[in-house]
């Protein structure tokens, strides 16, 4: 496996994420977290207490305030502006303009 597909560099948060969110996009973001230092225990897909507390450190650090430990949509814009991917909604636009055009043609 590469190593940029276990820092979490290219994530796809389609959803906001909070204490009690589980899935694969969990696991990245918290892959990210540990590559950045924010997280110390190993990914385990589960957003609980110790993920709350490594992103509200991440949030901090990122000057985003106030600090919630929620991953919204400022924090997955942040992280999608810093790793230079597309945000959820930039990619969520093309698609409808994808369907849009298909529908047309």
């Amino acid at each position: 496996m590469a190593d940029d597909d276990l820092n979490g560099k290219f994530c796809y948060f389609h959803r906001d994420l909070s204490h009690g969110s589980y899935g694969s996009d969990v696991t990245c973001l918290q892959q990210y977290l540990k590559h950045q230092g924010f997280l110390c225990e190993e990914p385990s897909g589960f957003f609980g207490p110790t993920t709350v507390t490594a992103v509200t450190r991440w949030q901090v650090a990122n000057h985003l305030y106030p600090p919630t430990g929620l991953y919204e949509f400022t924090s997955r814009g942040l992280y999608a502006k810093k790793n230079n991917l597309p945000s959820a909604e930039e990619l969520l636009a093309l698609e409808v303009q994808a369907q849009a055009w298909i529908e047309c043609h």
